[in-house]
């Protein structure tokens, strides 16, 4: 989103430092800087849901458009700000919804400058002026649209319900919680709650007016209530704190405090996509007492492994030592109900024969891919992810412990080089394991370093987290789908992509499992993914090669005494709500 702080761009750490209010919190499109002396042969293209107002964000220091945008771009007088470029000028067009392709950032140009950015401010309200009731919504409802009806839910350029309505974590408490009203309201009632808010008011959110002494009127729900002051939630989403002692007078009204013409900005159908979207927010299934027992995280050490379980429930196992797997990884991964979410290991056949392949065994990278492990296949010169160097357990830094429902280790690793006699770098990693309402969510932080000698990464594309997803989970001789943030699916459209979360699931005997990973954003630079659809996604946090080579094309590197520390929030999720809101839930909780 742009805002204070952003990243410009997917290869370097420049970032906005001022930014109009017009613009603020638009989804944008970091471009790479270096791309920015690209001449010709250059396209970038993308997919617009909606018709929109699309900004062209371009480097004040070039003396004019790219020849592509020539004629097609309204200059405006805002400006944004950045460490490098250190201003920006910002251009406009109306496109509609479809294809949308631009040009190589010099183009005609002679000027050197940084690369443009896109901001994308969608049009999802089309009111045609019709009065919808009931009987015009329900036939809708056969073919609406969740994804559109939750973007309705949640951009301030739709509906808008979130700046008062909560899902999960995401939105505000200012008005009746909808994480899962799916479970208890049917489509009618929803419809009538949408086009008549105050035909059914939920006790306690009913509108207030409060009269001040000072000649003042305001009016919204009262949130907090205090012995010196009331906190009352305003129109929009806002707040204001009132002093008791300033108000002259206050009355409650029979009416709900969602305005009465709110779906006169609705078309027919967008009421049923909202609607339908409402309808998939539901409980979740509960697990079994059978399945998890006391619902209690246990760790139990031997000499080469710690096993974690849940209750009566084995979650997964983490490999200490192995006598063919010569680095650390958490095997046969599972969901709270026993559902696999990583392939078996060691694999088992014909469950795990991977498609097409004609190796040996018919199991493609049985060792290599073990189930949820970090790796590289540079680093200084060795190569980790092909097992051709050692990573050595050291020792535990805290040992596995249980509290407060939390299960928690951290280790240290030894990387040592292929003749196992120097030592590349330490990695000392901390692990923690918690239930949600949306499944086990596992947070690694790992942090690289060696206080003797400098050491470097390289950029090959198998390097960072890697997962190898349940076989009936993966896209090719499975039923799965890989998702990310930008609704980009499998590895045709995810592959190469930086993102701020991606998910590999499917469906297990009825139940949707899998894995959402969400890198932190103060990794030291944006996540891609190397995803594929036989089954493996890496989440690569280093510069993506031109193409693909063993040596690296750029090291990053880690100078004696520095540290490389990296983060993850992983999912292993087995909830009823939509990807999307288990991913952002996980967002918006770190």
């Amino acid at each position: 989103l742009l805002q204070i702080g952003a990243q410009l761009y997917t290869d370097r750490g420049y970032s906005i430092t001022q930014i109009p209010p017009e613009l603020e919190q638009l989804t944008f499109i970091q471009t790479a800087c270096s791309d920015a002396d690209a001449q010709n042969d250059f396209k970038l293209s993308f997919s617009l849901s909606y018709p929109s107002t699309v900004y062209l964000i371009d480097d004040a220091r070039g003396e004019a458009l790219p020849d592509w945008a020539k004629g097609k771009w309204k200059k405006t007088s805002l400006l944004v700000n950045s460490t490098d470029p250190k201003r920006l000028k910002v251009y406009e067009a109306e496109l509609p919804a479809g294809h949308v392709e631009f040009g190589a950032n010099r183009d005609g140009l002679t000027a050197r400058k940084g690369g443009y950015l896109i901001a994308v401010r969608p049009k999802l309200l089309k009111p045609d002026g019709s009065i919808s009731d009931e009987s015009s919504i329900l036939p809708l409802l056969e073919n609406a649209n969740t994804r559109r009806g939750r973007d309705l839910f949640f951009s301030t350029n739709g509906a808008n319900c979130s700046s008062c309505h909560q899902v999960g974590q995401l939105g505000n408490n200012h008005a009746p919680d909808l994480s899962e009203i799916g479970s208890r309201a049917d489509a009618k009632s929803l419809i009538q709650s949408i086009i008549d808010p105050s035909a059914n008011i939920v006790e306690g959110f009913y509108a207030q007016t409060i009269s001040m002494k000072n000649g003042q009127t305001h009016a919204g729900v009262i949130l907090q209530e205090r012995a010196q002051s009331l906190t009352l939630a305003t129109p929009g989403g806002g707040k204001i704190t009132i002093q008791r002692n300033e108000i002259e007078s206050q009355k409650r009204l029979l009416v709900s405090a969602m305005p009465a013409g709110f779906s006169a900005s609705l078309t027919s159908q967008q009421i049923a996509d909202l609607t339908a979207y409402l309808l998939t927010l539901k409980k979740p299934k509960a697990i079994s007492k059978d399945q998890t027992q006391s619902g209690s995280f246990k760790f139990q050490l031997s000499e080469d492994k710690l096993e974690l379980s849940l209750g009566k429930q084995p979650i997964t196992t983490y490999l200490l030592d192995h006598e063919i797997l010569s680095r650390r990884a958490f095997i046969n991964l599972k969901s709270r109900s026993g559902k696999p979410v990583t392939r078996n290991f060691p694999p088992k056949r014909p469950e795990d024969l991977s498609p097409g392949y004609k190796g040996k065994g018919g199991v493609d990278h049985p060792v290599m891919h073990p189930g949820l492990w970090i790796s590289f296949g540079w680093l200084d010169g060795q190569d980790y992810w092909r097992l051709k160097s050692k990573v050595q357990f050291e020792s535990f830094l805290e040992k596995p412990s249980v509290k407060q429902g939390v299960a928690s280790f951290s280790t240290r690793d030894r990387y040592l080089d292929e003749q196992g006699q120097k030592t590349i770098c330490l990695q000392d990693s901390h692990y923690r394991f918690q239930e949600t309402k949306d499944g086990i969510l596992l947070n690694w932080d790992t942090t690289f370093y060696n206080n003797k000698r400098d050491f470097s990464f390289g950029d090959q594309e198998e390097s960072g987290l890697g997962l190898r997803i349940a076989s009936p989970l993966r896209v090719e001789g499975g039923n799965g789908q890989i998702l990310n943030n930008r609704g980009e699916k499998n590895g045709a459209q995810t592959w190469g992509k930086n993102f701020q979360w991606i998910d590999y699931s499917g469906e297990i005997a009825g139940d949707r499992v899998g894995v959402i990973i969400a890198p932190h954003p103060e990794n030291p630079l944006p996540t891609w993914s190397h995803s594929r659809d036989y089954g493996v996604l890496v989440s690569n946090p280093f510069v993506k090669q031109p193409k693909e080579r063993r040596e690296p094309y750029q090291k990053t590197l880690i100078k004696k005494g520095q540290k490389l520390r990296l983060r993850y929030a992983i999912l292993i999720h087995d909830g009823n709500h939509p990807i999307s809101e288990m991913a952002n839930a996980i967002l918006i909780a770190r």
